[in-house]
């Protein structure tokens, strides 16, 4: 039964049904963990045999109750969690007689699609990922039908929202990166010594976004890992890291390399010295790699000075790793995280980060801010209406999705009229409205509390005079009653963390939205 899931095509035939499977896996009850294996498959068997919208009414999938942390397989019940969510949507949207219910609950579903499928390759092992993916493809297949009847003429149905603010994104929202996917792909093309690499910039500018399409732009021979910072966050020490480090790695080969090296051990790495244990690791690995080149992915590497600071890791760690760079040439570390990762690049992180490549990852240029906006909708805009939220948003991505995602809701809430495009008045009404801050309030509050929190003193202090205009340097000074000395300091860092620009000697907001957040605030 194994074998047969292990083999994509079979598991994506139209005629794949897993009930099929069920004399076989109800009869792993007596083994360890078999009584989870056996609910697990029969709650995707049950998703499966949802052939159209109405069959999610009558299918009405029994949850077994489960402690995912215990678990044998977390990961696998928290995306089986989210497709019983999911299944309950579109029962509703099917039930309601609420025109208002039935629109909020499909524009749920799409997202929570997208963003399962996304997470399949990062989250989910073989062969559950085949039966996973199989089940995803069926239900957007069944989402699409619905949304083309929309198409068809029929305004009483919402479209599904294709904007993603907050998530990382793939496919068609994601652009604008083109020149930094080059230097990657020139950076590890080379032969000999490839560079680890830090990605930085400000917050929800799109760094997540460039590791999750490292697998699209780079070649087959290039393995990414996805070294996720949420299971770091709860390790205890090194050798706790070191060994998930190598459990990630191994599961991320392809399957005739598992084949060849055996499973790292967590006893090995637990009770004898760690970085002996990752070194002998990466030994084996390099006899059986056949010229393949491991890419590790570190998404919010604030995480782990966290975790430095608290003492849970040992600071020879960034030693071992810069060792590892030199020592292994097919080992490459991708780190993506605030400015603060290339400031630490200059203190005391030096003895990791001294010789790799430093990228900044900054504002879209407005060619792809149109791009974003345009490419995935199903609904036009006026060029008054793009020109907008260009200037509204300077090309900050999350933010550019954020508006978008906003204008589609309310299009789906005025269907009735018959809509055709988006216009300025459309985007100055989500502007003015209370969702739009609402919604984006974790990013607008996550920047001020950096600029409150961090050193030099005084930047929260500026910000909340420059929403009222753009100032000089000895008018802060004045309104501030800073010193200019005081004022100097914090402007500068304010500029570098894109907070601010300065235009012929006078401080504005780089981003519009951010100054009329904090206008509210005020």
């Amino acid at each position: 039964m194994l074998y047969q899931f292990f083999d994509p095509v079979r598991v994506a035939s139209s005629d794949f049904q897993l009930s099929n499977y069920r004399p076989i896996f109800t009869r792993l009850s007596n083994y360890f963990g078999g009584l989870e294996i056996e609910q697990a498959f029969e709650v995707m068997s049950h998703f499966g045999a949802c052939d159209d919208l109405a069959s999610f009414e009558k299918t009405k999938t029994e949850f077994p109750i489960i402690d995912v942390e215990k678990s044998v397989n977390p990961e696998l019940w928290k995306i089986l969690g989210t497709l019983q969510q999911i299944e309950i949507d579109i029962t509703l949207y099917w039930l309601s007689f609420s025109l208002l219910e039935r629109q909020r609950a499909l524009l749920r579903v799409n997202p929570m699609l997208t963003q399962l499928e996304l997470s399949l390759e990062i989250k989910t092992w073989l062969p559950e990922r085949f039966i996973l993916k199989q089940i995803i493809d069926r239900w957007q297949k069944l989402v699409r039908e619905e949304s083309g009847r929309v198409g068809g003429g029929e305004s009483d149905r919402p479209i599904p929202n294709p904007y993603i603010a907050g998530n990382p994104v793939t496919g068609d929202l994601f652009v604008g990166r083109e020149d930094i996917m080059r230097t990657l792909q020139e950076s590890w093309s080379a032969s000999g010594q490839c560079p680890s690499v830090v990605l930085f910039g400000h917050r929800r500018m799109g760094k997540s976004s460039i590791l999750q399409n490292l697998k699209t732009y780079l070649s087959p021979h290039q393995i990414v890992i996805d070294f996720n910072m949420e299971l770091v966050g709860m390790i205890e020490n090194t050798r706790e890291l070191l060994y998930l480090l190598a459990l990630e790695i191994y599961h991320g080969l392809p399957l005739n390399q598992q084949q060849n090296l055996v499973e790292p051990d967590q006893t090995t790495f637990l009770e004898n010295n760690p970085y002996n244990s990752f070194r002998r690791f990466l030994d084996r690995l390099d006899r059986i790699r056949q010229g393949y080149q491991v890419i590790i992915a570190v998404d919010e590497f604030e995480v782990l000075e966290e975790l430095l600071q608290k003492g849970r890791l040992e600071p020879q760690l960034l030693n071992f790793w810069r060792a590892l760079f030199q020592t292994y040439q097919w080992f490459i570390m991708v780190f993506a995280g605030l400015h603060t990762l290339d400031e630490l690049c200059r203190d005391f992180w030096s003895p990791l980060f001294g010789s790799v490549k430093l990228i900044p990852v900054g504002f879209l240029t407005p060619k792809a801010t149109r791009l974003l906006i345009e490419r995935p909708s199903p609904i036009s805009y006026t060029l008054e209406a793009i020109e907008e939220i260009i200037q509204l948003t300077n090309g900050q991505p999350y933010l550019i999705q954020l508006i978008c995602q906003n204008l589609v809701t309310h299009f789906n809430d005025q269907i009735a009229k018959g809509k055709q495009q988006f216009t300025h008045d459309d985007v100055v009404v989500i502007i003015q409205s209370s969702e739009l801050f609402g919604d984006g309030f974790a990013y607008f509050d996550g920047v001020w509390a950096r600029a409150q929190d961090s050193k030099p003193p005084g930047q929260a202090e500026l910000l909340k005079h420059l929403y009222q205009g753009p100032l000089s340097l000895p008018e802060l000074a004045a309104v501030s009653g800073l010193s200019l000395e005081q004022v100097q300091a914090a402007l500068e860092t304010l500029e570098y963390h894109d907070m601010i620009k300065n235009v012929k000697g006078r401080y504005a907001y780089t981003v519009e939205l951010m100054r009329r957040w904090v206008q509210k605030q005020q």
